[in-house]
């Protein structure tokens, strides 16, 4: 009587654990030290306009061209890759808290030259938000190749 008790014991058990298919897949809330964002800001800004440099997208990239110093040790070592930085964009378009969000492993002089060329930009146009102009987070990848 024991072993029948403990047989149905463990087939009820067993069975609890079974696999929801309505639960089979798994959402990861990415979360991070930094809020969240994303160089396309399409869509981001609802009913509003996200930060811009002065001229466009394609005036960044010939400025970050123009500046970028690739670090002499990461060129010897042949690392490459992009540095994510992080910034806020004020209400009169001047860069705050620049930060790294995403870097590569062991090349701090990549990091120390994308904060450089972020610190060294023009005022941006500011982003705005139901017609009034706010503070907005921006990412910027920087891509660094040999």
């Amino acid at each position: 009587m024991k072993k029948i008790l403990v047989i149905v014991f463990l087939m009820v058990s067993v069975s609890s654990f079974a696999q929801d298919n309505k639960r089979g897949t798994i959402k990861v809330k990415k979360t991070a030290v930094a809020k969240e964002k994303t160089p396309n800001l399409a869509g981001y800004v609802k009913a509003g306009q996200a930060p811009m440099f002065p001229g466009g997208y394609e005036e960044m990239n010939k400025f970050i061209k123009k500046y970028l110093k690739y670090p002499v040790a990461e060129r010897k070592a042949g690392i490459q890759g992009t540095v994510k930085v992080g910034f806020d964009v004020s209400i009169d378009g001047k860069i705050t808290n620049v930060m790294i969000l995403e870097s590569i492993p062991e090349a701090s002089g990549l990091e120390k030259e994308a904060l450089r060329i972020v610190s060294i930009m023009p005022k941006w146009e500011p982003g705005m938000k139901n017609n009034k102009v706010v503070k907005m987070d921006y990412v910027l990848p920087i891509k660094f190749k040999l």
